[in-house]
């Protein structure tokens, strides 16, 4: 949900063999030395030489005559441009660290650090025979901070030291022995387990990561045959909310499908495509979605507030209206939502939000294993058409497809060959949840959240972190490597 042009881990596009994605960490790492390192005297050395002047603000140092045509086709100059110009806000220059061993003449990986934040990342950048980029990829780089993890008790330790408050499930898929109740003969059905867990039961604040249920409750309205991913729904101007996202930019009566609302929403943490979404299919569709995997704290969602909803209560500049909110009973807050819907949030004020406002009383909560069955939920659906109850619906494939648009971090796909992905944040927020199959077969549901009501999270560490964790689940307990 954070206000950015950028959704944290979201920025990312993949078309034909041109790549240019981005990771967004904004919370400071640690101080950085100066660096005399200077990229190679090679075609791809050039060219990186080019591509860093334009994070030092020339944005004239490339030109589209210096990009291949398929990555031109997928990003236009004027888009890398606009992307380069995303992570300056936020991090400045990069300074050049290092190249990586292996380079050759038309491919480098290069370790750079933001002159503001000192984020660490790698620039890996690919060209062509004439010396035009064929590829780019910015992504975040190793945190000297996060060695790989011993054990799953090793993590749970660095969390817990990592924020004031954590929640951290991993659910494993297993087949179990059962008796069809129709023939009474022995068959299995599959079951989720617990696997780790840390406050796995505790909700939190979430950001983002409440957009699953948005889309949980659009797969059953398509299930139930009350719409269509095909159906057209038009840009409504009281509708649109702040950044992330790209879809308030669009004028009034342009339309979309019901399916690029939710390719908008998951893929970049789209916050107006989200509230289209919620409008069109109901507050009532998104809670019952939501109480279908939550314990016993749904009402702490209730009534279920658009990210527009949240910016007023938080950057309208009229304290008094969220005290107002956060002190009433759910009825009472379901009331003032007429009220939510005159005030305008103020982007000015989100340029200043930079410390947590009330995460513990005005968000979306969850725990870790409440958002890991949100996954489940989603992919049960996806793919049997079943949610927990047992109840038959037509499957719907394409939340597979919608949810594994945007991997979150690089992610080997040769040890997780499906990914789904859904982040969320805002200051003093971060959840971070993936379902992910293994090569061997195994499936796995990964929820991590941390918050802290005084201090923003620290973005870089967490990333880490949760890298680190899908790292060593990529071998754990497989039958050809030995369990940790």
């Amino acid at each position: 949900m954070r206000t950015s042009f950028t959704h944290l881990l979201a920025a990312t596009l993949t078309l034909a063999t041109a790549t240019l994605a981005y990771a967004q960490p904004p919370a400071p790492a640690p101080g950085h030395a100066a660096s005399t390192a200077v990229p190679p005297d090679s075609p791809a050395g050039k060219v990186l030489a080019r591509v860093l002047d334009m994070f030092s603000g020339n944005y004239s140092a490339l030109s589209g005559e210096q990009l291949s045509d398929s990555f031109k086709d997928a990003v236009p100059l004027v888009k890398l441009r606009q992307l380069i110009a995303q992570i300056r806000t936020t991090e400045g220059a990069l300074t050049l660290d290092s190249i990586e061993p292996g380079a050759t003449d038309t491919a480098l990986v290069a370790l750079v650090t933001g002159q503001t934040k000192h984020t660490p990342f790698k620039i890996r950048l690919n060209v062509d025979d004439a010396g035009k980029i064929a590829g780019l990829l910015v992504q975040p780089g190793a945190d000297p901070r996060v060695p790989p993890l011993a054990s799953w008790d090793d993590l749970k330790a660095r969390l817990t030291a990592a924020a004031e408050k954590a929640t951290f499930s991993i659910l494993a898929e297993r087949e179990a022995p059962a008796i069809d109740p129709n023939t009474q003969a022995p068959t299995t059905i599959r079951t989720w387990d617990s696997m780790v867990a840390l406050n796995a039961d505790e909700p939190l604040a979430i950001g983002s990561a409440f957009k699953l249920w948005v889309l949980a409750a659009l797969a059953d309205t398509i299930a139930a045959g009350d719409a269509a991913w095909t159906d057209p729904l038009a840009i409504r101007d009281e509708f649109k909310s702040l950044p992330s996202g790209v879809m308030q930019n669009y004028p009034e009566g342009k339309t979309f499908t019901l399916r690029e609302y939710a390719e908008k929403m998951i893929a970049i943490s789209d916050n107006t495509a989200t509230d289209h979404l919620i409008h069109r299919l109901g507050r009532d569709r998104c809670e019952k979605a939501m109480r279908r995997v939550l314990l016993d704290h749904g009402d702490a969602n209730q009534p279920f507030l658009t990210t527009r909803d949240l910016f007023v209560l938080k950057l309208s500049g009229d304290d008094e209206l969220a005290k107002r909110y956060m002190q009433a009973a759910p009825d009472t807050r379901r009331a003032l939502l007429p009220d939510l819907a005159k005030e305008t949030p103020k982007l000015a004020l989100a340029a200043l939000w930079k410390k947590p406002r009330w995460i513990d009383r005005l968000e979306w909560f969850a725990s870790g294993n409440d958002l890991a069955r949100t996954l489940i939920n989603l992919d049960e659906l996806a793919r049997d058409g079943r949610f927990p109850t047992g109840d038959p619906r037509p499957a719907q494939p394409q939340v597979r497809d919608i949810l594994s648009l945007n991997p979150g971090v690089p992610i080997d796909k040769k040890a997780f060959p499906y990914i789904a992905y859904k982040g969320g944040s805002e200051p003093g927020v971060l959840s971070l949840n993936w379902l992910l199959e293994r090569a061997d077969g195994r499936r796995f549901a990964l929820s991590l959240t941390l918050d802290d009501t005084t201090n923003p999270i620290d973005e870089p560490l967490a990333i880490a972190l949760a890298t680190r964790a899908i790292e060593f689940l990529a071998t754990w307990d497989r039958a050809d490597a030995p369990s940790k």
